[in-house]
């Protein structure tokens, strides 16, 4: 994994200094000029990066804590995806009466507020449905700074670059899932002595002694305050974008 994060480094170094000096470059750096798309594409990519880990993380902690297959552990994580669904096309119509940084700094915040409740409970004798609220916070949260922030990039750029502007931020949001299970699954896994490095991925059937379960759920612990503070990056890149002083008109500009 190192490796793969030193080669990740090397090459992106190598591939932005080809793009600034190609006269046509597969990526227009110059889109980085403005400060509402730089910030909005740093929001995307850490709101995307704190998300991912949560259901990703809460589908293994439901199979090797309660022993539930993989099926029924799935299902337990529908509520982000819910969240999600159930607020997206609300937040696309509060985009025509609230300032946008708003709306997806409210989105972020009420993220915060489920990874909070997230953090309180894993590992304690909780119901699954203070479990489930937290999880639809995040969902709700996402949903509500997604629309409105995806906007506001399409709008801050030129009709012309909007497919190149729209390409960088699909590959920013994906960019923050692969980075994020694969940093979650480290910080969980670092901490575990040698017996228990398999534990995450062996499932319902896996048993455990009480001390053992404690050390995974530290683990957890961590990876939530990790992501708390990766939200918290992507409130202050959210909040302190400047207001635009001009939108690039387009009846396409919202899509």
């Amino acid at each position: 994994m190192i490796g793969g994060f030193a080669i990740f480094a090397i090459f992106t170094t190598i591939f932005l200094w080809h793009e600034h000096r190609s006269a046509s470059p597969l990526l227009d750096l110059s889109l980085f000029e403005s400060w509402t798309f730089s910030m909005g594409n740093i929001a995307t990519f850490f709101n995307s990066f704190a998300r991912t880990a949560v259901a990703l993380l809460f589908a293994l902690y439901y199979q090797f804590a309660f022993h539930q297959n993989a099926l029924n552990a799935g299902l337990r994580i529908l509520p982000i995806t819910i969240g999600m669904l159930v607020i997206s096309p609300i937040a696309g119509m509060l985009t025509k009466k609230a300032a946008i940084r708003v709306l997806a700094s409210l989105g972020i915040l009420i993220s915060i507020a489920g990874l909070l409740l997230l953090l309180f409970v894993v590992g304690g004798n909780f119901s699954y449905g203070v479990t489930a609220c937290g999880m639809l916070l995040i969902g709700v949260g996402t949903g509500l700074f997604l629309t409105p922030n995806t906007t506001e990039i399409m709008s801050s750029v030129p009709e012309q670059s909007r497919g190149v502007a729209n390409g960088l931020r699909s590959m920013l949001y994906n960019l923050g899932q692969v980075l994020s299970t694969a940093l979650s699954l480290t910080i969980v896994g670092a901490a575990l002595p040698a017996h228990l490095k398999n534990v995450l991925y062996s499932g319902k059937n896996n048993v455990i002694s009480a001390v053992d379960f404690a050390f995974v759920i530290h683990g957890y612990r961590w990876v939530i305050i990790a992501l708390i503070g990766t939200s918290l990056l992507a409130l202050a890149a959210s909040w302190f974008r400047p207001q635009q002083k001009k939108a690039y008109e387009s009846s396409s500009a919202a899509s």
